[in-house]
């Protein structure tokens, strides 16, 4: 028998639920599932919504004309896949988006505006410049002071 503490159960239920969103996403469910966990108690709400994701597709689109990809993307400056891309020049608004970055714990890492352009890049760092670890983050789509998409994006090495 495993002797598991509890920063390793901790992580298994982490795991748990993170698989469990990730599989509501990928089965085209419109919503995924956000966690808290406290101690040994964990709690599950609906959570983000991911309606553009397509299963087997690394880019993300949806009738609203955004697409977002490649997801997942690697930012090693191999020059491939460095950063996500996110573009709205299908989406018919124009332009004065902004994307909010959160990773899974909710915690905002970056803003990226568009300032006058049809898309914005993301090279995975946060506000200060450092490149975050890898994993799944968070984002929300904003114009005209309105939320247009949730979604997520996966930062892998």
């Amino acid at each position: 028998m495993i002797n598991r503490n509890h920063t390793s159960r901790y992580f298994d239920c982490k795991m748990v639920i993170i698989s469990v969103a990730l599989l509501l996403a990928v089965s085209g469910l419109s919503q995924a599932v956000s966690a808290q966990i406290s101690n040994s108690e964990i709690s599950l709400s609906p959570g983000f919504s991911e309606p553009s994701m397509h299963p087997g597709s690394s880019t993300e689109a949806d009738k609203d004309g955004i697409r977002v990809g490649p997801n997942p993307f690697t930012p090693n400056n191999n020059g491939f896949n460095d950063f996500v891309t996110f573009d709205f020049s299908n989406s018919g608004t124009g332009s004065g988006f902004i994307v909010r970055i959160f990773d899974m714990n909710g915690k905002h890492v970056r803003t990226l505006r568009t300032n006058g352009r049809s898309d914005i890049t993301w090279n995975g760092s946060d506000s200060g410049g450092t490149v975050l670890k890898p994993g799944i983050y968070l984002y929300i789509i904003e114009s005209n002071n309105s939320v247009v998409r949730r979604g997520s994006v996966t930062l892998a090495l």
